[in-house]
């Protein structure tokens, strides 16, 4: 229900961005988009309860499955649409339309809806206004490109824990991204139990993750399930850790 802060109400929201002015947006029950204002008053920004595939104008829209948000440079928001296997975005007036992603699975690249995606994810952007995406289903990090062409970034498609040059190292089933312009992508993935990072070079490394149950330098530290990562504007990096029931901070120095 919309309405102030006190009066609104959420059905299982997920999914969470903040744009340059403060504003929340809310992804609800994996199909409807909300808003909070600064003043705390909830409104619907884009699609409905009735699920399923449909550009427009606001809750004319339609989308389906387990949305993740990211706000570009200018204050426009992406999302994932997991089910439709598309990448959408919504205008500040509530305008939706499809960035790319034909809607058939698969891993096709090329500009807008001539490519192919399994089970978009998680997407962040660099700062010469880069979009990507992590794919669980295809075990790769997608690049789209500000004019909409899509490519591979890194991963070979092939599910695994290779490091290497981006084309020859595997993932799997990355979930999460974060971009750091000066340091490269963060990629987590909960099943590896690891952060894993690509630096700017394309190399894939390790990053902070291992066997050992401590806290400490990033390689002996150990994840039960991290599931979500940001950066802060210092360069500190925060992970929930879902298993452990735990926020982690990566410091600058590693820690």
């Amino acid at each position: 229900m919309d309405g102030s802060s006190e009066n609104a109400s959420f059905t299982f929201p997920y999914s969470i961005a903040v744009n340059s002015r403060g504003e929340v947006y809310v992804v609800d029950f994996d199909s409807e988009i909300r808003k909070i204002d600064l003043n705390g008053n909830v409104t619907t920004f884009a699609g409905s309860t009735q699920r399923g595939y449909k550009d427009g104008l606001g809750t004319a829209a339609r989308f389906e499955g387990r949305l993740n948000l990211a706000f570009d440079k200018n204050d426009v928001l992406y999302v994932s649409d997991q089910v439709n296997q598309r990448i959408r975005k919504v205008e500040a007036n509530g305008l939706v339309s499809t960035v790319a992603g034909s809607g058939a699975a698969g891993m096709t690249n090329g500009l807008g809806t001539a490519a192919s995606f399994n089970a978009p994810f998680g997407m962040t952007f660099d700062a010469a206004g880069n979009l990507y995406v992590a794919e669980l289903s295809n075990h790769v990090i997608r690049k789209i490109s500000p004019s909409g062409l899509v490519s591979t970034y890194c991963g070979n498609g092939i599910k695994g824990n290779n490091n290497g040059q981006a084309a020859a190292a595997s993932f799997d089933r990355p979930v999460v991204l974060c971009y750091d312009d000066k340091r490269g992508l963060y990629v987590v993935e909960p099943e590896r139990r690891t952060i894993r990072k690509v630096l700017p070079t394309g190399e894939v490394v390790p990053f902070c993750g291992d066997v050992t149950p401590v806290d400490g330098p990033a390689l002996g530290v150990y994840f039960a399930r991290p599931d979500g990562i940001v950066l802060d504007k210092q360069g500190n990096i925060y992970v929930s850790d879902m298993d452990n029931n735990m926020i982690r901070k990566i410091s600058t120095s590693g820690r």
